[in-house]
């Protein structure tokens, strides 16, 4: 064994000292996909005493020893000299570099730990005023290098990591989770069975989790960081909508709304930027979280009924809604929703949002009778989502859908006036005819839609909608009496809906 006085000479000479820190350098590489996992965790364990987990088997306790082993020798100050020359001369061009610069900086931190836990009188008050300086130095300077890489770790993931992205997305908890649900939703049977088995198994495997909604809440904060992370680049990662639905069909704790909110912002994004094949997807995953909101808040549907007040005569009858109880009626179990979201929002031959984003900005007459098909069921998927999840997911409503309904509705009516002063056109005929059935589906979905999107905060389309829906109540040819009759009774509602808003 070597004395302190002889270990003095050798660590410190001119030819070993460089290749002695190096060494030391070079092993200590911090593990942070531990780190990573251990801050999910609220496992502080690692940090006592200022260790963090290292790689290549090496114990933190090692390497705090070792460091009161050097703290004793005489020229220990010198250390530092070395190691702050290093730090600085360091560039940080590379990913080499920059670890470097965290193993420079893990080195000074032990350091400094082991020399404030130890009674050590080999550093005056002047040396050690020069080294709390050097050490302000080197964190302004560290601090600098990482700003905008913890900034963006915040931003995405709410986890203020100084990690860059390779260890966010590495192999962790939450990157296995991401796989597995994204392979959940296969169209291959065999795919999807092997992804369900592993989920399960993650659960079984596991002391934290009682069952998969609470492992998929719990690991949230991961999954929608890769999420996010995908959805910068949707071609690269087409499969990013279909993770989101699965985690959304499999978690059955509300609170999860909070942590989705920025992912339905990106799905809402893609929307108008995206092809057929990608908006299917899309709404695949907007269709579940449809579903998703009806089983989080059910209780927050209104009940068709009112409850009589208990000081009321024993004779009163339960007060019930109005006339028009039929268009305000309430979806009122899961078996009904799946229906109206299977029949509209998961059939394959229609690009139902982008043809309502796109068609409807053409005239009627650029309308074929295929797309107009597709708008009538784009009318009707608005109403079934408006209907089940007021305004949580299509914002749009307002801003873009009512004034395309409008402006589509003017177009129609003067075709339709067109039409019949130059042919004499059965009513079976026009019953039949595509231009009819999307007027039909568009004045009977007014209410519905005004109703559940806030858009009596758009007195503009509102009294709009209101003069259109006039016209076509005063239209008198006879061929288009059910039409007439059903912009009556949505004209009817929406006086009704004006005057309860006011009251």
């Amino acid at each position: 064994m070597l004395g302190s006085h002889s270990l003095n000479n050798l660590c410190f000479s001119s030819d070993f000292k460089e290749l002695f820190l190096n060494s030391i350098l070079s092993v200590l590489v911090v593990d942070k996909q531990k780190q990573l996992i251990s801050l999910v965790k609220n496992d502080f364990i690692f940090y006592k005493e200022g260790l963090l987990p290292l790689k290549f088997g090496i114990n933190s306790k090692i390497i705090f020893n070792f460091a009161q082993l050097l703290i004793v020798l005489p020229n220990f100050e010198d250390l530092f000299d070395v190691l702050i020359n290093k730090f600085i001369s360091t560039s940080t061009t590379t990913t080499t570099d920059i670890k470097l610069k965290t193993s420079i900086l893990y080195l000074i931190s032990t350091l400094i730990s082991t020399f404030s836990s130890t009674n050590n009188k080999n550093f005056d008050q002047n040396k050690l005023s020069n080294l709390i300086n050097d050490i302000i130095l080197i964190l302004k300077l560290f601090d600098s290098l990482l700003e905008e890489e913890i900034l963006d770790s915040e931003i995405v993931d709410n986890l203020p990591l100084n990690t860059d992205e390779s260890c966010l997305v590495g192999s962790n908890r939450g990157d296995l989770l991401y796989e597995t649900l994204k392979y959940c939703s296969s169209s291959n049977i065999c795919v999807k069975e092997a992804a369900d088995t592993c989920l399960n198994n993650l659960v079984k495997n596991s002391t934290q989790y009682k069952d998969v909604s609470e492992m998929i809440f719990e690991n949230a904060h991961l999954l929608m960081f890769k999420i996010l992370l995908a959805a910068q680049d949707f071609p690269t990662n087409p499969r990013f909508p279909l993770v989101l639905s699965e985690m959304i069909l499999r978690c059955f704790n509300p609170k999860i709304y909070f942590k989705l909110k920025g992912a339905l912002d990106e799905l809402l994004f893609w929307l108008d930027y995206s092809n057929q094949k990608q908006i299917l997807l899309l709404l695949f995953c907007l269709k579940n979280y449809c579903k998703a909101l009806y089983n989080w808040f059910y209780p927050l549907i209104p009940s068709q009924t009112i409850i009589v007040d208990e000081q009321q005569p024993s004779t009163s009858k339960v007060n019930e809604y109005s006339d028009n109880d039929e268009e305000t009626e309430d979806i009122t179990n899961k078996n009904v929703l799946e229906e109206e979201n299977e029949k509209y929002l998961n059939d394959l031959n229609y690009p139902l949002i982008q043809n309502l984003n796109s068609n409807f900005q053409t005239g009627v007459q650029q309308l074929s009778n295929s797309e107009m098909l597709v708008a009538i069921k784009s009318v009707e998927v608005i109403k079934t989502i408006t209907l089940i999840s007021k305004d949580f997911v299509y914002w749009k409503i307002v801003k873009e859908y009512l004034p395309r309904i409008c402006g589509l509705l003017e177009n129609l009516f003067k075709q339709t006036l067109k039409s019949t002063k130059i042919l004499v056109v059965k009513e079976s005929v026009i019953k039949h005819s595509v231009a009819f059935k999307l007027q039909l589906a568009l004045v009977e979905s007014i209410p519905t839609i005004i109703e559940n999107s806030c858009a009596f905060n758009n007195k503009n389309n509102l009294q709009r909608l209101k003069e259109i829906l006039i016209l076509y109540s005063n239209f008198e040819d006879k061929n288009f009496q059910v039409l007439t009759n059903e912009a009556k009774k949505s004209l009817k509602r929406l006086v009704e809906l004006e005057e309860i808003k006011e009251n």
